[in-house]
């Protein structure tokens, strides 16, 4: 906050001028249209707006972790009323890992993952988990995430059994079954994920 209450009309002009151009943009056309209708029409509203000069990508160095962090927050959640919820999160690569996509899946999507078997339907100490791997241009950071059966519900039992679960997939590969399912829920998880034009552009 005190960079951006410092900044002047000057910093918010500058940067604009200097990230919103051309060749810092992309376009996406999604939909029923005429190719050549469409490409005349991005030459003739796009085609005078001058390409900005070149753009060097920060390439900042990573923080060092140099033990576990740990913090308790007490409050309301948004739209909701008092809950417990633990989290615990992994520093990992960034952009895309797939082996994290694949474990993230196989501990948590479906009634017969390693975490839902266990927490949500085995021991009933959580309402939900889920794990997954979330990668971005400089940095990834693998999460699991639970939300306690009851608001005044002791964490501590949670983080032991995700922990056991952690552990034990470390030390024993999962099984083909596990694969298979895991690769099969994520094909079917990007095929849905294609249905709408407005997917489809994201994408």
């Amino acid at each position: 906050m005190e960079d951006l209450s410092a900044a002047s009309m000057d910093d918010v002009q500058g940067f604009f001028r200097k990230y919103y151009v051309p060749n810092n943009a992309v376009l996406v056309l999604a939909g029923s249209f005429d190719e050549k209708q469409a490409k005349d029409w991005i030459e003739k509203y796009f085609g005078p707006i001058a390409k900005g000069a070149d753009i060097n990508r920060p390439h900042p160095a990573q923080p060092k972790l140099t033990g576990e962090i740990r913090k308790n927050i007490r409050g309301r959640g948004f739209r909701c009323p008092v809950y417990t919820w633990f989290g615990i999160r992994f520093r990992t690569l960034p952009l895309t890992e797939a082996a994290l996509d694949m474990l993230g899946s196989i501990l948590s999507q479906g009634r017969g993952s390693r975490l839902q078997s266990d927490l949500v339907y085995g021991k009933e100490l959580v309402q939900n988990i889920s794990a997954r791997n979330g990668a971005s241009e400089i940095a990834g950071m693998f999460q699991v995430s639970a939300t306690a059966k009851r608001p005044d519900q002791s964490l501590d039992a949670i983080e032991k059994r995700v922990n056991a679960e952690i552990q034990k997939i470390q030390a024993t590969p999962p099984t083909a079954d596990e694969m298979s399912r895991a690769l099969n829920s994520i094909e079917a998880r990007t095929i849905f994920g294609l249905q709408t034009v407005s997917q489809k552009g994201s994408a």
